[in-house]
């Protein structure tokens, strides 16, 4: 499904302490620009 890891990434900002931001999940964050590559290569080949 679209943007679960995104969601993941947003989530686990949301469980972080007060004023803390979690350790920077670079795996994650690698996924989700994939995903939106991939997106946007779509969509571009849909115009």
């Amino acid at each position: 499904m679209f943007c679960e890891k995104a969601m993941e990434l947003v989530r686990e900002l949301h469980r972080a302490a007060e004023g803390r931001l979690p350790a920077f999940n670079e795996d994650g964050l690698r996924q989700v620009l994939e995903e939106m590559k991939a997106l946007y290569e779509q969509n571009q080949s849909d115009v």
